[in-house]
């Protein structure tokens, strides 16, 4: 008997969980073991009730109940507190003896892990349920190649109901016999299957009907998961309908582009003949028509009447300008078709260049030219060039005989730097703006500015081809300022 007592008593003190006597009524704790005392962060339980360590009361209300029913409680799952306040889980057995009934003999195991991994898993199921409920894509489990649960979304994407859905087995009924790359949908189906329950992931463009017959196509990704052992499918359907319809569109667009570069290319080498010709067949001709005509005024000078010389010089200066414009319009045509080579281009310095050269051919040192430093662009520095000549001379031009300023600057406009070249010059009526950069329209007499009017149609064809824009504003008597992005 003293060796029953003794092992007792070691298995008492060594147990890993915690072990307690305490009276049934009051619930005062007699004896308990190390594991108790270390599981409730206390050194001892003298004068302590079972009851301060409930988290609920009701817990321990529901096990003296049960005792006194059945004289035993087994593993009931309770929320204990420690004497720091924080709480734990405990599985809780105990009985009462026949000839001791105010004795209560109980275990506590700590299954705080298994609750939080319990809770855990609840929280990920819930989570995974609402992800598979809300879900936009269309979500179904197959077993054996039959469908066994699906989310709502597949069941409006298919317009049937679940009793329906579930009844077709398989998604091969909801499927045309070929899919659109010639291939057996069965065939297809079973390896794209195979292929996934071998722990190889599957995604790929299905063709698939509707309940009502209307065929979609979709986007399908299937994944092997394993559900209580259970090895199965989880298929993914999203309908990329509309994208394939976008797709198609711009199928159809880069087609059109194709075909409308093809065209292009083709009046491209059309205009350039045309180029040819207008170079050579018909300079030829006003070579002859100014050549004869001076021809005459020289040789037959005192033979013709002040009337005749008149028409001969007439006939000389239209021809010259007749030259002028097949010049202007080929350096036009030029332009339009020049690639584009970018390169970082320094405007101000190159305006500043310009502008020096303009001073000593027109010998108009009376003009104040103001450039802001450090303005530096991408472009093509060749047609870049053309412009800020074109705008310099239009605005050296329209300054007349009087002195004054040209001002090259930037100003910032919608978060993007805009350019301007503004002069002090004769200016413009802002009702005729329109017509500033349309070939070959004048605002002035040919006889008070010189020029065909070509220049500024030149500056605008060169900004577009950069992607840009060119406006101007202008006031008579006042000057004008031309601004262009880039």
């Amino acid at each position: 008997m003293q060796n029953d007592t003794n092992k007792y008593r070691r298995l008492f003190e060594d147990s890993v969980a915690g072990m307690f006597w305490a009276t049934f009524e009051k619930g005062l704790i007699i004896e308990t073991n190390p594991a108790m005392r270390r599981l409730f962060g206390v050194d001892s339980f003298e004068g302590t009730r079972a009851t301060d360590f409930y988290v609920r009361s009701e817990d321990r209300e529901r096990i003296k109940e049960q005792l006194l029913r059945n004289g035993a409680v087994r593993d009931l799952e309770i929320l204990f507190k420690r004497k720091d306040g924080s709480e734990f889980w405990g599985s809780h057995s105990a009985w009462r003896y026949a000839d001791q009934e105010d004795v209560v003999e109980g275990i506590i195991i700590d299954i705080s892990h298994r609750r939080w991994a319990e809770d855990a898993l609840r929280r990920s199921e819930a989570k995974y349920k609402t992800l598979f409920n809300c879900a936009n894509d269309a979500i179904y489990i197959i077993r054996d190649s039959e469908i066994i649960d699906c989310n709502p979304q597949t069941l409006k994407m298919f317009g049937c109901t679940q009793k329906e859905i579930l009844a077709a087995q398989s998604p091969i009924r909801f499927s045309p016999p070929l899919q659109p790359n010639g291939k057996d949908t069965r065939v297809k189906f079973f390896e794209k299957i195979g292929k996934t329950l071998s722990g190889e992931p599957q995604s790929f463009e299905w063709k698939h009907y509707r309940h009502d017959g209307t065929p979609f196509d979709a986007e399908v990704s299937l994944n092997r998961i394993e559900v209580d052992g259970e090895v199965l499918v989880q298929a993914i359907v999203r309908d990329i309908t509309e994208r394939k319809q976008a797709e198609e569109k711009i199928r159809e667009a880069n087609e059109d582009l194709r075909r409308r570069s093809a065209e292009l290319e083709v009046l491209n080498r059309e205009l350039e003949a045309f180029s040819y010709s207008v170079s050579h067949d018909l300079r030829a001709p006003l070579r002859a028509i100014d050549g004869f005509s001076q021809a005459l005024l020289e040789d037959y000078y005192e033979q013709v009447d002040e009337q005749g010389k008149d028409f001969l010089r007439r006939v000389r200066a239209a021809s010259q300008h007749m030259a002028r414009l097949i010049d202007d319009i080929l350096v036009l045509s030029r332009i339009s078709r020049a690639e584009l080579r970018y390169g970082t281009v320094d405007l101000s310095a190159l305006v500043s260049t310009v502008a020096a050269e303009l001073q000593k051919t027109n010998g108009k040192q009376e003009i104040d030219f103001i450039a802001a430093p450090g303005i530096a662009v991408k472009g093509d520095p060749n047609l870049l060039r053309i412009v800020v000549e074109n705008l310099l001379n239009n605005a050296y031009k329209f300054m007349g005989n009087k002195s004054g300023t040209i001002e090259f600057g930037t100003v910032m406009q919608d978060g993007r730097p805009v350019y301007f070249l503004r002069d002090t010059g004769v200016g413009f009526d802002m009702a005729y703006m329109n017509k500033l950069f349309t070939p070959f329209q004048r605002l002035h007499r040919e006889d008070e500015f010189e020029g065909i009017g070509i220049g500024l149609a030149t500056v605008q064809r060169i900004i577009h081809r950069h992607g840009g824009h060119i406006w101007a504003e202008g006031e008579v008597g006042k000057g004008a300022t031309f601004y262009f992005t880039l």
